[in-house]
């Protein structure tokens, strides 16, 4: 997995790469994804994660 993180203050995010098999269909993936965390006296008070989903679903469908 290829991953870049930076923070600034309270936020904090990373981008990268997923990388693996659907073994169902036997296809490969590589996803990209990035994701945010905001922190609020020393805890995580929220996260998000995006998701690049076509290329999942993608992998999930037989060959034609």
């Amino acid at each position: 997995m290829n991953l870049t993180f930076g923070c600034r203050k309270s936020t904090s995010g990373f981008v990268g790469e997923y990388r693996g098999t659907y073994k169902a269909t036997g296809r490969s993936m590589k996803p990209a994804f990035a994701g945010v965390y905001r922190v609020r006296a020393g805890r995580i008070v929220s996260f998000h994660q995006y998701t690049d989903t076509v290329k999942i679903a993608e992998a999930t469908q037989p060959l034609a």
